[in-house]
């Protein structure tokens, strides 16, 4: 009977030691199931496919059948990494591993560890080796995702409403014809917010994305900064701006 086991990967930062002791691991086990399977065989005989692959940003594509391509300072240190995929299967039993990693903020694809084979014995263990490894991972930062609409909401409504401010005041300086006033203000409030609520809850998303994988010293840098100036703004900015408004509608 042939079984297959999924697991999806959510919320991790992968650095580059995570995939490296990954792949020393599926390697491990690749061999160590070939050395059962293939006992007393000779080469020709055998009758699977073993790969690492690693795509970058710039759409460079390496691979390789040893886990050297995931050596020190090589590609994992040196450019910004889209995705990683680790795939052994034999052809003769149909048993195969792998393991799919894609950074969310640079790809839609998924990030998943899977497991097949006719020996269920061979395809849980092995699928639970490989997950309490993923599960071991650094969890990525979820407080500002999470409330994401509650940061972009309010911020939003701090920038739409100083604008339309001025337009009103623009439009009744310098129209004639005050009837636009009665819609206008109100509709461009609500395209405005929908928005620019939607980019920012959508930069939110990018800066902590649910999958970051191996970032690179310069990216990290980057991403700290950024990250620490969406931290300010939210405490020094948002956060009295919305405790403001819930003081103002209690006590009104």
């Amino acid at each position: 009977m042939h079984e297959e086991r999924l697991h999806n990967i959510v919320n991790k930062v992968i650095t580059a030691d995570d995939v490296r002791l990954l792949a020393k691991t599926i390697q491990s086990l690749v061999n160590e199931y070939i050395k059962d399977k293939y006992r007393g065989a000779k080469r020709k005989s055998l009758n699977y496919r073993l790969s690492y692959s690693i795509e970058t940003i710039d759409d460079s594509k390496y691979s390789a059948d040893n886990i050297d391509i995931f050596s020190d300072k090589g590609i994992l240190d040196r450019k910004i990494v889209k995705r990683v995929k680790m795939n052994f299967y034999d052809y003769h039993d149909r048993a195969g591993i792998t393991v799919e990693l894609a950074d969310s903020s640079l790809s839609y694809l998924s990030n998943t560890v899977e497991v097949e084979g006719n020996d269920s014995t061979w395809v849980n263990g092995v699928f639970h080796k490989l997950v309490d490894s993923v599960n071991a991972w650094k969890e990525q930062y979820q407080s500002i995702k999470r409330l994401r609409w509650l940061i972009a909401l309010p911020t939003v409504w701090m920038i739409t409403y100083t604008v339309i401010v001025v337009v009103v005041l623009l439009v009744r300086l310098f129209s004639k014809n005050s009837s636009i006033l009665i819609f206008s203000p109100y509709l461009i409030f609500i395209l405005a917010s929908s928005g620019f609520a939607w980019f920012i809850s959508d930069y939110l998303e990018s800066l902590w994305p649910s999958i970051e994988i191996v970032p690179t010293q310069q990216q990290k840098q980057n991403l700290q900064n950024k990250r620490a100036r969406i931290k300010y703004i939210c405490s020094a900015v948002v956060l009295p701006f919305v405790i403001t408004l819930i003081i103002a509608l209690i006590v009104k």
